[in-house]
């Protein structure tokens, strides 16, 4: 019982510790206001390794990686479903409708599949059959686990309720019990990679689409600003940022200009490339 209430709310030095590790690992600034949803997440592990304190499986996780990445995990795993911020596909739908050749997109905070899945669908119904082959998704997440679900493609409930009985029927298996895979012609278009945003990217684009949805609301300025020059430089000109809703880029971005809520597209502007901020 007494192990228990100490480890009900984390104590100020560990939580300190939590909010620098994850932002220099993640660029995540956590703030001094999420206490409670780092007790909750991190309860679990601190049990499961069998400390006695939050001090004590922070020492932990620093001297094992494995264990470092489960933390991360549990902090920066986010709800999603399929067709979220629906106006983003409708737009979408509309660029199809008048590509000239294959499309390559980037999801940067996949997550466990359902943003990257939805783009392969709306790929797959609305872009013209001549320009489909060769059209590509890389979906990229910091987080293994949610990768690994990824990849299993398979969902149920409220993940699928966006998901029109048309939809369900071409591009899903009924694998019972209310579950549903997301079939092979769909999943090929999808590439899935782990690559942390604040470390170095393999990928050289150009992309005609890149989405980073409902993340930037964990940056400070700074981070966001120097992501999002980051992203720029890989969008061809002419090609889109979607972003979330409730996010924004400021105004001092001269490599995007903002169409709409969340919706930006690639300027002429030179490409411009700073270190991280720290």
């Amino acid at each position: 019982m007494l192990a228990e209430a100490k480890l009900d709310q984390i104590d100020a030095a560990s939580y300190r510790r939590v909010v620098a590790l994850t932002f220099d690992a993640t660029g995540i600034r956590l703030g001094g206001t999420k206490q409670r949803m780092v007790s909750g997440r991190l309860r679990r592990l601190v049990q499961e390794a069998g400390c006695a304190s939050y001090a004590d499986y922070l020492d932990r996780a620093m001297s094992d990686v494995a264990e470092r990445s489960r933390m991360l995990d549990s902090l920066t795993t986010n709800e999603t479903y399929f067709f979220r911020e629906p106006a983003h596909f409708e737009l979408l739908e509309q660029q199809l409708a008048a590509a000239q050749g294959p499309w390559t997109v980037w999801s940067a905070a996949s997550s466990t599949g359902e943003e990257p899945y939805s783009l392969a669908i709306t790929l797959r119904d609305h872009l013209p059959r001549a320009h489909g082959r060769g059209s590509r998704i890389l979906a990229t997440d910091v987080s293994p686990s949610v990768l690994a679900e990824a990849r299993r493609a398979e969902y149920a409930g409220r993940s699928l309720g966006k998901v029109s009985p048309p939809q369900l029927r071409t591009h899903f298996e009924d694998r019972g019990g209310g579950r549903y895979r997301v079939k092979e012609a769909t999943r090929s278009l999808v590439t899935f990679a782990r690559l942390n945003l604040m470390g170095p990217w393999p990928m050289r684009g150009p992309f005609d689409l890149v989405l980073l949805r409902n993340v930037m609301i964990y940056f400070d300025d700074p981070t966001r600003r120097w992501l999002v020059e980051r992203i720029a430089a890989l969008i061809r000109p002419g090609g889109h940022l979607f972003i979330g809703h409730s996010e924004t880029l400021g105004e001092d971005r001269p490599t995007l200009e903002r169409l709409r809520p969340a919706v930006y597209r690639r300027t002429d502007a030179p490409a411009q490339t700073r270190a991280r901020p720290r």
